[in-house]
Formats: structure tokens, C-alpha cells, sequence
């Protein structure tokens, strides 16, 4: 099952007149999933969410660190104030680009924020493999809001039946340790011997054992070609985007 999700905007300032006509004009392109909100209190209430932007006026500059929690993500925060300079800032290993400009005629905003999409890193595709669909739900969620492609699947066994052109051509497995079927380590010989294993593994787990190193070190020296690695869970979603951004050598930076 492949997730195409578009790229969501959490408004705040909706009141503005010219923040509304922007948001009308941003549903309306089809490119954006846009919530609304007043004020900060009540953009803090929709933050169960991943957001690839948060669109507000400069005035309210200050709510940025307010809203910015390990639960609330936050890839990108557009601010549009007076002047036309554009500042960015890494916050939380990604990109985050700061737009002070509110131009007179909204198709110019609408611009502006058509450019800092593209600014965006390029697309990375991530297949995604955990028989839990609540830790499928968020951690797909977070991940597409961050801008990468994700392809998902609740059963390592649908991987191994889906067709190639589907699972080739990844930059990364996410997967968990133990599954019903077939563990993590049977999958990757499965995918590998079809020619269809990622470059990148990270592998999810909640049992961080002594025997857990043991098997680790095998997995290793049974896949010496390959950039595996672990990541303990629970796990903050913070830590899980850094930790997927330093695998796969995303910027934390635009280069301007």
C-alpha cells in the first residue's frame, strides 16, 4: 500500500483577511491539506498531527517554540510579515524556511509557498514494515509530513507478494524487530536474494538486549554491504525524523 498524502498547512491567523483569502487559494490549487486555526491555544489542540507547514503572520513570530513539541511536528513554519527576505533556520534535523513577505495580491503568496515546497529536500522513499497500524499510522504520517515517500505494509509476508516495480528502488527500510511470519532478518534475505533490499535499514525495537547485540552483529556480518541500524523503542518522533534524516544524509540546511 503506497501513501500519497499531500502536504499539510496548519494556518493560524485565519481572521486576517488576506491569511483567509491565502488558505482559500492554497485548498482550492488541490497541492495542500490546510487546517485552520484563530489563534495559538487553538493550533496547540490540533498538534496529534504531523504538519509540513505552519503558515502565521510575523506578529505572532512568538508562538514558534510554543508549538513546536516532541508530540506536534512541525517541518517547515512560513512567517509572512512586511518585507520580502527569506531567513532559513533547522529546527529539529529539518528544514525549516522562514518567508517574511505578505505581497499585496495573494497569487504572489501563493507563490511563495509554491517555492519553499519545491525548496524542499528531494523526495525519499521509505518502505515502511510494522504489524502494529497505530505505530504504522504515526510513524507514516510523520514521515510523509516530512516530505518523504512512503510505501507501508502491516505484514512483512504483502512485501514479499507485492509486485517489484513496488518495492524497488527504496532508500530505506523501516521496520520492526519481531513480526507475526517472518522476523525483520528473514525478510531482509527474502528481499535481498530477489534484489529488492534497500541500501538502508533501520530497524524498531522495544526489546534492547544483550542477545538483541548478538543478533545484531550477525544481521552485520550477514549484510556487511549494508548501513544497518537500531533505534530503541519507545521512541520520541523527533528522534525518529533526526535519526532517518542522518541515515539518509539529508540536509539541515537550504545552502543559501
Amino acid at each position: 500500500m503506497t501513501d500519497t498524502k499531500l502536504p499539510t498547512i496548519l494556518a493560524i491567523g485565519v481572521q486576517i483577511r488576506w491569511m483567509s483569502q491565502l488558505l482559500e487559494y492554497l485548498q482550492r490549487s488541490g497541492k495542500y491539506t490546510v487546517v485552520r486555526c484563530l489563534n495559538p491555544e487553538q493550533a496547540k489542540q490540533r498538534l496529534d498531527r504531523p504538519f509540513t507547514f505552519l503558515v502565521a503572520p510575523l506578529i505572532m513570530e512568538d508562538l514558534v517554540n510554543v508549538i513546536l513539541t516532541p508530540h506536534g511536528i512541525v517541518h517547515n513554519i512560513l512567517l509572512l510579515g512586511d518585507d520580502a527576505t527569506i531567513v532559513s533556520q533547522t529546527v529539529m534535523g529539518t528544514v525549516n524556511v522562514f518567508v517574511r513577505g505578505a505581497p499585496s495580491l495573494t497569487r504572489q503568496i501563493v507563490g511563495i509557498v509554491d517555492e519553499c515546497v519545491k525548496a524542499l529536500k528531494p523526495r525519499r522513499n521509505i518502505l515502511l514494515v510494522d504489524d502494529e497500524d497505530q505505530m504504522l499510522d504515526i510513524v507514516s504520517e510523520v514521515l510523509v509530513a516530512g516530505n518523504y515517500h512512503v510505501t507501508r505494509f502491516n505484514n512483512p509476508g504483502l512485501v514479499l507478494k507485492a509486485p517489484a516495480p513496488d518495492i524497488e528502488g527504496h532508500d530505506l527500510l523501516l521496520t520492526d524487530w519481531m513480526m507475526p511470519g517472518l522476523n525483520d532478518m528473514e525478510l531482509m534475505r527474502e528481499l535481498k536474494m530477489a534484489g529488492l533490499l534497500p541500501p538502508k535499514i533501520l530497524i524498531m525495537t522495544g526489546n534492547v538486549s544483550e542477545q538483541l547485540q548478538k543478533d545484531m552483529f550477525a544481521i552485520q556480518q550477514e549484510f556487511p554491504e549494508y548501513d544497518i541500524r537500531l533505534i530503541g523503542k519507545p521512541f520520541q518522533l523527533t528522534t525518529l525524523v533526526a535519526t532517518v534524516g542522518e541515515i539518509l544524509g539529508n540536509p539541515t540546511t537550504n545552502g543559501s
